[in-house]
């Protein structure tokens, strides 16, 4: 059920390949996305090496100052993976092998002893965390207190984040999208007296370049539709309604 307020969220990617370019990364892209279709903020985003420490102070800094911390990658069976680790290390908590997740790598790989005794080093875990679980996942999602912790391959990022994602659900963001034929520097004092004015509600500026039919790209979004409507008012107003060359509802992406 949607909560009154809006969940304010950190997302944080782990791996030395996102910094070196050698993986171009799609995780964030799709949190950023999945996470306003329910209505929940996004704050912030953060990339770190695969470092044990590294990840230990950021998930510390993150998870104090929002409602939620979302992690993507470091959780597989290679040297690298140590994000696990990390969690441990910010709550000053210890690892330990969970019988639930052995006996799914037994499942799995049962056939296989090698295989499972590289496998296994996924079932430790930090102990106080929890193992969240839907049928639609083949692995749990590992959860301490604010911090979720979810896999950097993109199909089991999507598929476990979309069966977290009810549990940050809040209130949507109505987006209104004006396209106007003046500049910037045109509107930069109306645009800032009418979002003074509403302060409660968000504004954006995007000047646009070698396109014709106009020349800027504002945007106005609230929770509610009322006060979209006031502040959508007040702007046109403000600049003028022969500059508006466009009116849309819902373009969640500005291209």
């Amino acid at each position: 059920m949607a909560t009154t307020e809006a969940p304010r969220v950190a997302l944080l990617l782990v791996g030395n390949e996102l910094l070196s370019g050698k993986v171009v990364d799609t995780n964030g892209p799709y949190a950023i996305h999945a996470l306003r279709r329910v209505g929940a903020e996004l704050c912030e985003t953060r990339v770190v090496q695969d470092d044990i420490d590294g990840i230990a102070d950021a998930i510390t800094a993150l998870r104090h100052k929002y409602d939620v911390v979302l992690t993507s990658g470091g959780v597989g069976p290679t040297h690298d993976d140590v994000t696990l680790e990390a969690v441990a290390l910010s709550f000053r908590d210890v690892l330990e092998v969970r019988q639930e997740l052995m006996d799914v790598v037994n499942r799995v790989f049962g056939s296989d002893a090698e295989a499972v005794r590289v496998w296994s080093r996924m079932a430790r875990v930090p102990s106080r965390c929890e193992l969240v679980q839907d049928a639609e996942m083949r692995w749990p999602i590992h959860r301490l207190d604010n911090v979720y912790v979810l896999p950097g391959v993109p199909q089991a990022f999507e598929k476990q984040l979309d069966g977290i994602l009810p549990r940050f659900s809040a209130p949507t963001v109505n987006l209104r999208t004006l396209y106007v034929n003046l500049g910037e520097g045109k509107i930069a004092e109306p645009l800032t007296a009418v979002s003074l004015a509403f302060s409660d509600v968000g504004f954006g500026s995007y000047p646009v370049v070698d396109d014709g039919r106009y020349r800027t790209r504002l945007t106005v979004e609230s929770r509610h539709p009322q006060r979209l409507e006031e502040a959508s008012a007040a702007l046109v107003s403000a600049i003028g309604r022969e500059h508006i060359t466009e009116i849309h509802d819902g373009d969640a992406v500005l291209r």
